[in-house]
């Protein structure tokens, strides 16, 4: 079945390293479709667990895994669990207990209102310290 592309506005991808000048790599097992996410989106951000120098990047990869190269990004950031609650292998797997968390958030308004109030209102720092903290409510009651 023919179809037309599907153009995007925009595309945020997330990878394991990658340089500044937008060239990354995806070192678990399944790179998903980020390239070609990239390559149809008219604006094209890239967030990595790390940044590193273009050097550090092509010796610490095989080349296969070098997936995205700089002409098909606009942006990069260095984002430490920027996946988080989905799996970037092999960094961290998925955060089955929040995903959870979040799904059941999603059966009331009000359960969604707190979930947004103490996830989402804030910076990524926020966010970040927010799942620390339902981490440890988890380790305490046990």
């Amino acid at each position: 079945v023919a179809m037309p592309a599907l153009n995007l506005d925009a595309a945020l991808v997330h990878q394991n390293l990658g340089d500044a000048q937008g060239n990354a790599a995806y070192t678990g097992i399944d790179p998903y479709f980020d390239d070609l996410f990239l390559m149809s989106a008219e604006r094209r951000l890239l967030s990595v667990e790390k940044v590193v120098s273009t050097e550090e990047l092509v010796k610490s990869v095989p080349p296969q895994a070098l997936l995205i190269n700089r002409m098909m990004v606009d942006s990069v950031v260095e984002a430490p669990n920027g996946a988080h609650f989905t799996i970037n292998e092999p960094d961290y797997r998925r955060d089955e207990k929040f995903q959870r968390h979040y799904a059941e958030a999603a059966a009331s308004d009000e359960t969604w209102a707190e979930f947004v109030k103490t996830y989402l209102s804030g910076s990524e720092a926020d966010y970040q310290a927010a799942v620390r903290k339902f981490k440890e409510n988890l380790e305490a009651s046990k």
